[in-house]
């Protein structure tokens, strides 16, 4: 299989414009670079609307493969424990316009050790991604300085974004990196 992984902030900015741009790369790596997987990880706007994107292009191209690779904390995305989301979540889906009862998923991927990884699970569940994955679709905007999680806690680190596009880059991977800031300079 070849692999795309998707990461992004929690809140972006785009456009119709950008949002198209960004449907032409995925079905370019679909029917130019044999992509025939998409892997998707954690909560962010950028990662919802692409998530809409792959879903809509899977109607045109039904072999894709849409991967959800969740880290320790995400485990409730398994269908069976989607009663027991909390509040928190289903307000940050429903503000991204994802219905949670409609997410469909071809396959889940878990990676060693996502049990014992820690609370930073999710950098390990990304490098994994990345890992497998031949290109890589960002939205990292370099000036972007989390302040809060998805639940409103403090954060004092470098955001979960800014760290998997530095391990791709590392990896050596294709990126394209949608940040508005970032493609006024092409």
């Amino acid at each position: 299989m070849v692999f795309c992984s998707i990461f992004g902030h929690r809140e972006v900015e785009i456009n119709q414009d950008i949002l198209s741009l960004i449907k032409i790369h995925m079905e370019v790596l679909i029917t130019k670079k044999n992509v025939n997987a998409f892997l998707f990880g954690s909560n962010s706007e950028f990662i919802s609307l692409c998530y809409n994107l792959v879903c809509e292009l899977k109607k045109k191209y039904k072999h894709i493969q849409i991967i959800f690779v969740p880290c320790k904390s995400e485990t409730a995305f398994l269908q069976s424990e989607v009663e027991s989301f909390s509040k928190e979540i289903f307000d940050f889906y429903n503000k991204h316009n994802v219905n949670v009862n409609k997410l469909t998923y071809d396959a889940f991927l878990y990676f060693n050790n996502r049990e014992t990884a820690g609370k930073a699970s999710y950098i390990k569940r990304n490098q994994f991604m990345i890992d497998l994955s031949e290109y890589c679709i960002f939205y990292y905007d370099k000036e972007y300085k989390p302040t809060t999680n998805n639940f409103n806690k403090p954060v004092f680190t470098n955001s979960g974004t800014k760290i998997a596009y530095e391990y791709a880059k590392k990896k050596n991977r294709q990126i394209v990196n949608f940040c508005v800031s970032d493609l006024y300079r092409l």
